[in-house]
């Protein structure tokens, strides 16, 4: 899958863009339509969301969609014009690499001290949201009766939010690893 980003207007955040796209590449192979991750000046009371959207009903595309994305979305027969839009708050990011933790959505209870916050909260964050992109391709993977021991930390009834979770506590650790590695074995 292509996946494309808009980090290059996010500099502060200090995230390696290739290094990324190579760690999803890596970890979601089982996603076929290409990925938009978008970070969003405008999301203020989600962390993140996912759409499949359509192509054409854009009137005006964002540039890098336009530019990585365009060929692959329209000539790929199996892609129906949809692409993947996942996108990010760019003030809950902020504020995760400026040190602060969200209660809820980053409990100690995952974050181990070896691990950086910042990319401990990101990857978590698009292992959620890409985990929606596999539901609309694959249909949802994990039931919480599967998985009891995470019962306390699930917020949501909805099966595919339930999904998403999961995927979110099993996931993050090895596209952690994998950035880390691709990135020089650092972070930053």
């Amino acid at each position: 899958m292509i996946v494309a980003t808009n980090l290059e207007h996010f500099i502060n955040l200090k995230i390696n863009e290739s290094a990324l796209i190579e760690t999803i590449q890596n970890k979601w192979t089982n996603i076929k339509v290409p990925i938009f991750i978008y970070v969003d000046t405008k999301l203020k009371k989600a962390h993140g969301l996912h759409a499949c959207r359509n192509i054409k009903d854009y009137v005006k595309l964002p540039k890098k969609v336009s530019s990585v994305l365009m060929s692959e979305v329209l000539n790929n027969k199996d892609n129906k014009n949809h692409f993947h839009r996942i996108s990010l708050s760019y003030d809950f990011l902020k504020m995760a690499r400026n040190g602060r933790c969200f209660a809820k959505e980053v409990s100690d209870w995952y974050i181990k001290e070896s691990n950086n916050m910042f990319y401990t909260y990101l990857m978590f964050l698009l292992s959620h949201e890409l985990q929606h992109a596999d539901q609309t391709e694959n249909g949802t993977k994990f039931k919480i009766d599967d998985y009891p021991q995470y019962k306390n930390f699930m917020f949501s009834d909805d099966h595919k939010e339930i999904d998403a979770e999961i995927s979110s506590i099993l996931s993050y650790e090895e596209m952690l690893k994998f950035y880390k590695e691709i990135n020089g074995g650092t972070f930053d």
